[in-house]
């Protein structure tokens, strides 16, 4: 069984590399992070990885290849827990790799273990693992794009998402102008906001103001026909559907949409005043804030005209 073999020692190479800290940067998502210190019973995943791939070389060595067959099914069973977990988390990309190798070597023992005289039938577990491994790289190619920034700072401390309609995001947008800690995101509800926010897109291209650009934009030429359907315009629409549904998942539909990195060094998080008296109702707590202002918003339970 030399192809099981090699793909087992390959198996074992990799995940050996990434317990001991690999030099190369292959995990760039969130889910490396978070996964790729996890231990059970204190020992290292990648360790438990290194010794199971371990176990399959040598089970391919001997000449077992019924019972490497289990061996490596039981590790791909386990392996589709993973991906449905990383799925449902966040993708990680050298955990997303190892389970290829988990793949590709119980294929290489299904081969082994068939009989000669007909060809292996199609795996069941291996379709499940190949619809798991489809949703996780879709799942890193949806984390990586992320979405579009119409004037992204380089070093922000606020994420503010907008419609170029909304009262509340334009006092925002004339707000926030000028700084440099601030990204902008557009949002559009409909065709109309999205010609404003592409004449504003051009407008911070040539060196606009988030202010200056708000202001312009419906005084721009409106464009028609074919050119509403440039790469440039197909481009920008499908660069407003990642921020319309980040918004969305984000916000629950309501803009502005104001991501602080940090805490705000603002009146938007004031001391508690302590009162000794007892609380007005039952339910009051005095240890609460005693003012909630209300929010200037769009969307919701109260839309703005």
């Amino acid at each position: 069984m030399p192809v099981a073999f090699l793909l087992s020692l390959l198996g074992a190479a990799f995940t050996s590399w990434s317990a001991w800290g690999n030099a190369i940067d292959l995990c760039f998502t969130a889910g490396c992070t978070i996964y790729q210190d996890t231990t059970i019973a204190g020992i290292s995943v990648w360790w438990i990885g290194t010794a199971g791939f371990g176990l399959l070389a040598l089970l391919a060595v001997v000449g077992r290849p019924g019972l490497a067959l289990f061996v490596s099914a039981v590790a791909l069973l386990l392996d589709c827990l993973l991906l449905l977990l990383l799925a449902v988390t966040s993708p990680c990309v050298a955990c997303v790799i190892t389970g290829i190798f988990f793949a590709l070597t119980y294929a290489a023992f299904r081969n082994a273990a068939a009989d000669l005289k007909r060809p292996p039938s199609r795996s069941r577990l291996l379709l499940f693992w190949s619809f798991l491994l489809v949703a996780n790289l879709l799942n890193v190619v949806r984390s990586e794009m992320g979405t579009w920034a119409m004037k992204e700072a380089a070093d922000p401390n606020i994420k503010f998402y907008f419609s170029p309609t909304c009262p509340a995001c334009q006092e925002g947008i004339r707000a926030f102008s000028g700084r440099t800690d601030v990204s902008f995101y557009a949002v559009s509800k409909n065709e109309q906001e999205t010609l404003l926010i592409a004449a504003m897109k051009h407008a911070v291209q040539r060196g606009a103001s988030m202010a200056e650009a708000l202001r312009r934009a419906p005084e721009a030429p409106v464009p028609t026909g074919a050119s509403l359907y440039v790469p440039d315009m197909l481009l920008l629409r499908f660069a407003l559907l990642r921020n319309k549904s980040y918004a969305l998942n984000a916000g629950g539909g309501v803009l502005p949409l104001v991501e602080y990195l940090g805490l705000p060094q603002d009146t938007l998080f004031r001391a508690p005043r302590v009162e000794h008296k007892a609380p007005a109702s039952p339910h009051a707590d005095a240890g609460l804030p005693v003012e909630n202002a209300e929010p200037s918003q769009c969307g919701g339970n109260a839309p703005c005209p």
